[in-house]
Formats: structure tokens, sequence, C-alpha cells
């Protein structure tokens, strides 16, 4: 009778640990259905701001349309595994997470009992310490590096490896890895993943079969723990075939935390290379409920990839009201002089509804004197300016899209950045293009070189000019599966910025955010080679 009784042990013994596993399995899907449920929430609070502000602000709705329709595709993509679940599986996940919440309340509960108790025996004069005080936020007591928190030194090392690696005239994007690299993690991963289930399901059979050792019990926690370390690979290499697929670059510019007068979007870079460092001004966006203001914010950096902004924007619009509608920037340096230009696109404060141009001069980029407005464009047909400016010697060229003039790419020039003459002007008609926004990227004995960026389409275009009036377009423009091999989606490259040096080409772009329609910038490099 002994065998029986051994055998009948050993299945008693095998069906408490499938319980167990499907306990388990329960309860990891009971939790990540509540983050599902969690996230559909609070993407629901945000359409429902979204929705009010494009009712609000009717020139930004096509940003807010964009935002939504994000957020919608991530609710769809996040339940389209919940999908494949059997109903009768579904109906036992949706049990499991009504019980978690259920044991959370109960533990929740009890602990506010249990801390009510307790403060019913400090001190009645307790209360009246901190009567009226507030303790300031961290943000506004030290400045905070603009990398996000996410910028590990192992991805920056990776980045810098692929920049020297690189091929000539290969890209380099910050936080994207390559589609065939990624592919082979996840086959290696795979594998490793099924040579652990193999290894569990042996040991797991040595530890049912009789007699069971110490060492069978110990060769069965170690397989477990291989599984679960192989399984984490997998969906660590998962998430970056996905991110390669559709690639979202970490952003080496991020917004700000809460609250912070940047927290909501970073854009519009431009950055300039003093001689050992790097200088960037940028859009800055603050945005929660119905507060929505934006300024000009400037950070450093001595390599362009890990970026410290200055605490504070360094340029602010006296109207507040009005700083919600700035837009675009364009800066040049001559000298030691500084001067940038930034573009309030077209509102109903004041005296009609154009978009306004404003320049301003600063000796060390972060002071700057009173904006001084330049000119008034798209008063009929309203859209955004898009200025470009270039120093050539002591010439400053200005670019910009005007709507009124039958969409015409304007070309303007002056001596000192407040008084401008017209130079000429090329039809976005004649170039095929909608309007967009042109970076010069340099200019040579054979003339212009520019890099045209449209929010109404997917690539770059390069354009070239013998007299910078008289724009045709040209070959040579960064294309996205260049950028991004492997890709079959990537939403477009807003307001990218090139700067050429004699290593290769830099490019710092905006990275929207799909969750919550937000902004910060990344960035790529190309190889120069030889």
């Amino acid at each position: 009778m002994a065998p029986r009784k051994q055998s009948e042990g050993g299945r008693w013994l095998s069906l408490a640990w499938h319980l167990t596993l499907e306990l388990l399995y329960l309860a990891g899907q009971a939790m990540l259905y509540l983050g599902r449920m969690a996230s559909d929430l609070a993407d629901s609070v945000r359409l429902l701001q979204l929705a009010r502000r494009r009712k609000k602000f009717p020139q930004r709705a096509a940003d807010a349309e964009a935002a939504m329709a994000r957020l919608r595709e991530r609710k769809s993509a996040r339940w389209s595994s919940w999908e494949g679940i059997g109903r009768t599986r579904r109906m036992g996940i949706q049990a499991a997470a009504g019980l978690l919440v259920l044991g959370a309340a109960v533990i929740f509960h009890g602990y506010v009992s249990h801390g009510d108790a307790s403060r019913e025996q400090e001190p009645v004069q307790s209360a009246s310490v901190h009567v009226g005080s507030k303790k300031p936020r961290a943000a506004s007591v030290a400045a905070k590096s603009g990398a996000p928190p996410e910028f590990a030194s192992a991805d920056l090392a990776r980045f810098r490896a692929e920049c020297r690696n690189a091929k000539a005239g290969q890209w380099s994007v910050y936080g994207v890895k390559s589609y065939s690299s990624a592919r082979a993690d996840v086959d290696e991963a795979k594998a490793e993943v099924d040579s652990a289930r193999r290894d569990l399901q042996a040991a797991s059979g040595r530890y049912a079969s009789a007699p069971r050792t110490e060492d069978a019990r110990r060769a069965l926690v170690a397989a477990q723990q291989r599984l679960a370390a192989a399984d984490e690979k997998y969906a660590t290499a998962s998430r970056e075939l996905n991110n390669a697929r559709s690639p979202v670059p970490r952003p080496v510019l991020a917004r700000g935390e809460l609250y912070d007068w940047d927290d909501f979007k970073v854009m519009s870079p431009v950055v300039i290379n003093t001689g050992g460092a790097y200088r960037m001004w940028y859009v800055g966006c603050h945005f929660v409920a119905e507060d929505y203001t934006c300024a000009v914010g400037h950070a450093r950096s001595s390599d362009g990839v890990v970026w410290s902004k200055t605490q504070g924007p360094v340029l602010v619009l006296k109207d507040r009201a009005l700083s919600r509608y700035l837009h675009s920037i364009a800066a040049v340096r001559v000298g030691n002089e500084y001067s940038i230009w930034y573009a309030v696109d077209s509102h109903g404060f004041g005296e009609g509804h154009c978009t306004i141009l404003s320049y301003a001069s600063s000796h060390d980029g972060l002071h700057w004197d009173s904006p001084q407005e330049i000119l008034r464009a798209n008063c009929r047909n309203t859209g955004h300016l898009w200025p470009e400016a270039f120093a050539d010697g002591g010439t400053l060229h200005l670019w910009y899209a005007d709507f009124d003039s039958g969409r015409s790419l304007m070309h303007l020039l002056s001596a000192d950045g407040r008084h401008w003459r017209s130079a000429g002007a090329t039809s976005f008609h004649q170039l095929g293009l909608p309007p967009g926004q042109m970076r010069i990227v340099s200019r040579g004995p054979s003339g212009w070189h520019a890099l045209f960026a449209s929010p109404d389409r997917d690539e770059l275009t390069a354009l070239q000019s013998s007299d910078g009036s008289n724009w045709q377009r040209a070959d040579g423009a960064p294309q996205l599966k260049e950028l991004f091999p492997g890709a079959f989606s990537f939403n477009r490259l807003d307001q990218p910025v090139e700067l050429v040096e004699s290593s290769g080409t830099w490019m710092w772009f905006g990275v929207s955010d799909r969750r919550d329609g937000s902004e910060a910038i990344g960035v790529a490099f190309q190889n120069k080679g030889g």
C-alpha cells in the first residue's frame, strides 16, 4: 500500500502546484487588467481636457485632434491582446481583479482607521503648528537637468558607440535600436524562454517523482528563477522590437515636471555651437486644466546629447494670455551678440488676427532686451510663420511662410535684425510643397542648402538656392527609412534643426508622446566618415 499512498501524495502535490500556478497567472492578469482600466480612466480625463481645449482654442484644433487620435490608438493597442483571451478566462480575470480591489479597499480602510486612532492621541496644539504654511515644490528650489529620467548611461554609451562605428552617411538615433538587431535579440530571448520552460518541466517531474530530495527542490527553484529571468528578457526585447517597428526615439531634452513652466511641451529647438559647447533655445509650454502658457527656455550641452536646462524661462511674453500662441523661434549669433525672433500665431487679442514676429537681442543668450515687433503676416489667411534666420557676415537673412501672398516662402534682408526689406519669394506651389518650416543647413560656393519640413508630410525635403530667394528641390534630404530602418509607421519629425560639423551632421527634432500629446526633443547623428 505504501507505493499507492506515495503516488496519491504526488498527484495531490502536482494538483497543488498547478493550482498555485493558475492563481499566480490570474493575479498577474488581474493586475494587468486593472492597469489597463486605470490607463483608460486617465486617458478619458485627458480626452475631456483636449476636447475643451479644442473648443476654446480653435486655432490649435489640429494639435488637439492629433493628440486625441493618439490616445484612442493607444487604447486600442492596450486592449488588443485582451480580445484574444477566451470569454471564460476573461470572466475569471475580471473576478480576480474585483477581489484584488476589494482586498485593497479593506487594507486601506484598516490603515486609515489605525491612522485616525493614532492621531487622536496627538497633542491638540500640534494641529496649529503649520497652519498657513506651504512647502515649496522642489522644482522651484533648484534647476533640473533637461535629461529625462530614463537617460541611462548604458543608452548613452550605446548611442556614442553607434555614432563612432556607423558607416559614412549612416544615421544613428538616440533611443532607437535597429530593426535587425532588435529582431535578433527577440529570437535569442525566445530561445532562452523555451529552454528554461523545458528545464522547469524536467525539474518539476524530478521533484514530483519519489523520492523527493533537497537537491531536487533546489533544482526546481533554480529552474523557476531561470524562467522568470528569461521571461523578463523576452519582454524587454519585445518592447525594443516594437519600438524598432514604430520608432519612438527617447528624448534628450525632456519636458519639466508637473506644474513646471515647461511641463507639457519642449519644442522648436534652435542649436548653436559656440566653440566647445552647444546652446539650445526652445519653446516650452505649461498645460494644466485651463492654464496654458508658453515661453522660451535655454539649455547647454558639451556633446549635443546630454543637456542641462537653465532654471526657468529666459524670455517671457509680458501678456500671459498671448503667450499660449507662441509657436516657433529662430536665433543666430553674430560676434558676441545673440538675436532671437519668435512667432506668435494669430489670435483674438488687440488689433486684427495677424501672426506677429518679434525680435530681441542679448549679450549672453540668457537676459534679453525688450522684444520689438518687426512684422505682421497671415492676417487674412491664418497660418504658422515658421521663421528661420541666418547671419551672413554683416547681413541677416530671414525666411518665413506667408499665406496672404499666395502661400510663399518669403526672404527678407536686414543689417540690424529690426528693420527688414524684401529680397524675393518662392511659391510653395512651385516647389510642390505645402507650407512648413525651413532650416538653413549651410551656405557655400554653390549657394544655399536648406532642409524643409512640412507638418502635412512624413518626409523631409532638401532645397537649394543661389540667392536665398529662388528655391528649388534638391537631393540629399535624410529620409525616415534612413533614420529608422525597419519602421512601417512614424510620426513626422517635428521642427527639425540640422547642424553640420566636420565629424558629421546633428539633427534635433520634436518627439511626440502618443499617450497625452506632449512633446520633447530627440537627437540623431549622421557619421561623415572618411
